[in-house]
């Protein structure tokens, strides 16, 4: 659920607003937690 998505270090809190934005195609989103 994106609600879940706050506890996980891997997305960042713009990854739940561009998941709830429409987009099309196919796009990849690398998150590093080097940084």
């Amino acid at each position: 659920p994106i609600d879940e998505l706050d506890k996980c270090k891997a997305y960042p809190t713009f990854m739940k607003e561009y998941l709830k934005s429409e987009h099309s195609g196919i796009e990849h989103i690398i998150s590093d937690e080097r940084y």
